[in-house]
């Protein structure tokens, strides 16, 4: 559904915070965040975006007017599954807020090899987020003459004409 339909604007109504995930998790459903984040704007409701699937390097949500952008730095960004740490980006006032509200409860550090495992990880993110992506497109290139299984019979790929828009 365009991202500027009736629908959608008697859905932002009232709302106060819009939060999306894009790609979408399981089936990489695509969204314009840009107008989604315009017209939540145009109702006075602040944006949140999971970017983990997509990382920094494939899709930067602040620069499509998005509010604040949460990462599962534990996924992509750690890439070892050897860590739990979160990040999340926006402008300084909108940290500011989130710091103010939180840190009294939830506290807001990484211990320092938390903090080593993690920069570890991003070193190598470049590296393995290119693999991520040409092993993806030559599996989806391939679907036509590949079947694995009678249960697998939609390709979910954001780069495919076949993907869900």
């Amino acid at each position: 559904m365009p991202a500027t339909s009736r629908r959608s604007r008697q859905r932002c109504r009232g709302a106060k915070l819009l939060y999306l995930e894009n790609p979408t998790s399981m089936v990489f459903d695509l969204q314009e965040i840009g107008r989604l984040a315009a017209l939540a704007k145009a109702h006075g409701a602040a944006t949140i975006i999971d970017n983990s699937w997509a990382t920094p390097l494939f899709q930067q949500p602040l620069k499509h007017g998005i509010d604040l952008v949460v990462h599962s730095a534990s996924k992509y960004l750690s890439g070892h599954s050897d860590t739990v740490a979160g990040v999340i980006a926006g402008s300084a006032e909108r940290i500011a807020r989130v710091n103010d509200l939180t840190y009294p409860y939830l506290g807001g550090k990484l211990s320092p090899f938390e903090a080593w495992l993690l920069v570890r990880g991003m070193r190598t993110l470049p590296l393995r987020m290119r693999q991520h992506q040409e092993s993806g497109l030559a599996i989806a290139g391939a679907w036509p003459t590949t079947r694995w299984s009678p249960a697998c019979c939609t390709r979910c790929s954001p780069t495919t004409r076949a993907a869900p828009r």
